[in-house]
């Protein structure tokens, strides 16, 4: 990676004029913005927290700076903008800019703008993830590997590509190409901890239990526990729960996710994050915090606002806890009939379809251990179902398995 950062004439030799007459603002900005792209910190300038707090120092009035600097809480995993006041003063301070500062380029003026339109939801992820997404797996690893054969640093790559390996059931493979690029991303601030994930579950399916829980005490866990971020907390709060599904012993592991758990438990807004948070809820074992989230979401739900993540919440979130409720009490037939007529909807709460993928475990789980034969014959069709698309997918084999030896051939 380059460390040779362009000042104002640079920018502005670029045909990129900047609205700010600091040179170190603008340097810092080129350092963040490199940084950004590539999902990595570079250490010349402090990582990329370091520079973006640096950059606004030197011109707190940088209009680019602040665009960069909005942009990156945008792309993080908090609060719908209608619920974050904090992010919603930062936009308005940005807005003013337009005002503020008499030098302002219409390109920037433009750049102001297409954050606002970010901020509601209308920007495109990139077109690798969206691609394994919506499960075109072969063109989804091209379209990865070309990046990376740019830029190796470039972590979305590289998270996008366990994503088509997990998805295809290819763990080895997966494993390897995740194993022997570690040094190129797990220097990302923002994914390492996801891609650590990823490891875990490769570990998890493969039936390698006690390599997955290296990768949680290792990677996972310390580093929710460090950042107290709600997005690696569902990374730990569902890697857990999977080895859990698993019957592993995972000790008093849980209890590192406490202080994270508080800190998100009652704030409401994107639902994944509620279904983790009740995950840990729910293995902590006390039904009385358990029954106050499930309360609290009712009454989040119940005001005559009319917003996406409230109707997701009403119409997917609360009976997928309740489901989710109905399995840890032991109540599987019940769980089934709830858990089962959502599973095409669970992708309403966000996340992706791997990180969705616990609920699916959930339900499966639930419809072995039901006395309803019924929902025995439903498990075998899921498993059907999962083995055309995860021809090599131990973890589906698995569980044919434990069908056959509780309920016959």
């Amino acid at each position: 990676m380059r460390t040779n950062w362009r000042d104002c004439k640079a920018w502005n030799d670029n045909a990129l004029s900047m609205s700010t007459p600091s040179n170190e603002a603008c340097k810092l900005f080129d350092a963040s913005l490199t940084q950004s792209c590539g999902m990595y910190d570079e250490p010349s300038v402090g990582g990329l927290y370091k520079s973006l707090q640096d950059m606004l120092a030197a011109d707190p009035d940088f209009v680019m700076g602040n665009v960069l600097y909005n942009n990156m809480l945008l792309g993080g995993s908090e609060k719908p903008l209608h619920l974050n006041h904090e992010l919603q003063e930062k936009l308005a301070q940005l807005n003013g800019l337009k005002e503020k500062v008499k030098s302002i380029t219409e390109r920037e003026e433009r750049h102001i703008d297409a954050t606002y339109l970010y901020a509601q939801g209308t920007v495109l992820g990139w077109q690798a993830f969206c691609l394994e997404e919506n499960n075109y797996y072969d063109l989804a690893e091209k379209v990865a590997k070309k990046s990376l054969d740019l830029e190796r640093h470039e972590t979305y790559a590289s998270h996008t590509l366990s994503h088509v390996y997990l998805m295809q059931g290819l763990h080895d493979k997966g494993l390897d190409f995740m194993l022997s690029t570690e040094s190129d991303w797990n220097k990302c601030q923002y994914l390492a901890c996801h891609n650590y994930w990823h490891v875990g579950i490769f570990y998890a399916e493969k039936g390698d239990f006690d390599s997955a829980l290296e990768i949680f005490d290792s990677q996972v866990g310390v580093r929710t526990q460090q950042s107290k971020n709600d997005f690696n907390f569902t990374d730990a709060a569902h890697l857990l729960y999977r080895l859990r599904l698993e019957d592993v012993d995972v000790g008093s592991r849980w209890s590192m996710l406490d202080e994270t758990s508080r800190m998100y438990m009652y704030g409401h807004g994107i639902m994944f994050n509620e279904a983790h948070l009740f995950l840990k809820s729910c293995r902590d074992g006390d039904r009385n915090i358990t029954g106050k989230q499930l309360q609290s979401l009712k009454e989040y739900v119940k005001d005559s606002e009319v917003w996406d993540t409230k109707i997701i919440a009403k119409e997917v979130g609360i009976p997928l806890c309740e489901g989710i409720l109905a399995f840890e009490n032991g109540e599987y037939d019940r769980a089934v009939e709830i858990l089962y007529p959502l599973r095409y909807d669970v992708i309403r709460i966000g996340g992706s379809h791997a990180q969705r993928d616990v609920f699916n475990h959930i339900l499966i789980h639930a419809t072995l251990k039901s006395s309803n034969a019924k929902h025995h014959r439903l498990g075998r069709m899921l498993l059907s179902e999962r083995k055309v698309s995860k021809t090599c997918d131990n973890w589906t084999d698995r569980m044919i398995a434990r069908f056959v030896a509780e309920h016959g051939p």
